[in-house]
């Protein structure tokens, strides 16, 4: 199929390194193919895991961690949220008819989530230190943000921004806020916030409302935020507050007990499962209305696949992202692996149109990762490798 997208100022090499996902570059081949190369789990426990006194339920998931090599001192940096779950006063729980797993509705409840924060000198021993920020029970913790003093902080993300000539900014955090309301409750509806820092550990959270164009400072609750180094625009990898909500159900059909909705299929405005959407700003606080990035389709998966979230960053000309990819049936996520060769992921729906094509789509780079433990099921929750526990994986394109 014919290509629009496609420009003869693409076949542009000059002194650019080329990555070879496709054969656009390529004019002729002889004893020679393409491998894809498949990350490989290291040793069997987890790096960071819930060890500490305060800690409660960690959250690894699409946007709930993430981690940045600090140029200016050479650490790995991870950020990552806690909940601090009540199961005997706040948490809505109950025990899943299909599996036995104990399902705690993570949306439901008003418990003041935390951002907290590890370092390591070469991203396989870490250590979450004693920040003196925020002390919990005569702990001092390793807690940079959120609880029962400032507000509930969910779905944070952290970027470095790399352009940001004001060095006190060089952190910029996105994230759901809510305000303390007296004792452990959260008040009125969550609205995404930002806060900026010049080391990631001293958050300073700025006084207003993030904008998301028509749909005003609420999204849903996965948002992965990158720079574009040559405009220095910034994008939103993020969730319409009502990309879920737009089905109406016949209830003259077969309804499952179940978590997962019914889903339409070849009813554009009945589509309701998740998919990425972008927005973008040039100042961090104005955004543009999210819009469709990359949608589910019936040529490349499954009907019961659903796009949690992705990740993306720049090799040479090309962007490259890790998209999380859910398989609703079997309760699994795994990463998958996207890329363009345009300036940015296009906003296009389908993958035979879209600059953002699939290398090796079907097949997860990750595969098999479980919502949650065993014994637990975040209801909802995003994971994208692992769940409450982080495990370091190596490998190469």
């Amino acid at each position: 199929m014919s290509n629009s997208n496609l420009d003869s100022t693409w076949l542009n090499i000059d002194t650019n390194r080329q990555i070879f996902f496709d054969d656009l570059m390529l004019e002729q081949v002889q004893d020679v193919k393409r491998v894809h190369h498949y990350p490989e789990k290291v040793g069997d426990n987890a790096l960071i895991e819930p060890d500490q006194p305060w800690e409660h339920v960690t959250r690894f998931s699409t946007n709930a961690w993430n981690v940045i090599r600090d140029p200016e001192d050479g650490l790995f940096k991870c950020w990552y949220e806690d909940y601090a779950i009540n199961f005997d006063k706040t948490a809505r729980t109950w025990i899943s008819e299909t599996d036995g797993k104990i399902c705690v509705d993570i949306h439901g409840s008003n418990w003041p989530s935390r951002l907290c924060y590890a370092q390591s000198t070469d991203g396989i021993h870490w250590e979450k230190p004693a920040l003196g920020i925020v002390k919990e029970n005569g702990y001092d913790t390793n807690i940079v943000l959120g609880g029962n003093n400032t507000g509930l902080i969910h779905c944070p993300y952290v970027l470095l921004d790399v352009q940001e000539t004001d060095l006190s900014k060089r952190f910029k955090l996105t994230f759901e806020f809510r305000r303390v309301d007296g004792g452990n409750d959260m008040t009125g509806e969550g609205a995404f916030r930002c806060a900026t820092s010049p080391d990631g550990i001293h958050w300073t959270i700025i006084d207003r409302d993030i904008i998301f164009g028509a749909t005003g400072p609420v999204l849903g609750d996965v948002i992965t935020v990158t720079r574009e180094p040559e405009a220095g625009i910034y994008w939103a990898n993020n969730r319409h507050p009502g990309m879920c909500s737009s089905s109406i159900f016949d209830k003259h059909k077969p309804f499952q007990k179940s978590w997962i909705p019914p889903t339409p299929l070849h009813r554009l405005a009945q589509e309701n499962r998740r998919r990425v959407f972008r927005s973008e700003s040039v100042d961090f606080f104005n955004w543009s209305t999210p819009q469709p990035l990359i949608v589910p389709d019936s040529e490349w998966d499954n009907i019961d696949d659903c796009f949690y979230g992705l990740e993306q960053f720049q090799i040479s000309n090309d962007w490259v992202g890790f998209l999380n990819v859910f398989h609703m049936t079997d309760n699994y996520l795994d990463v998958q692996l996207v890329y363009s060769e345009m300036e940015e992921i296009s906003s296009v729906s389908s993958p035979a149109e879209r600059g953002c094509r699939q290398a090796d789509r079907g097949h997860g780079i990750v595969s098999k990762a479980p919502l949650a433990p065993s014994h637990l099921s975040l209801v909802m929750n995003c994971s994208s490798i692992m769940a409450v526990q982080a495990a370091i994986m190596t490998g190469g394109l």
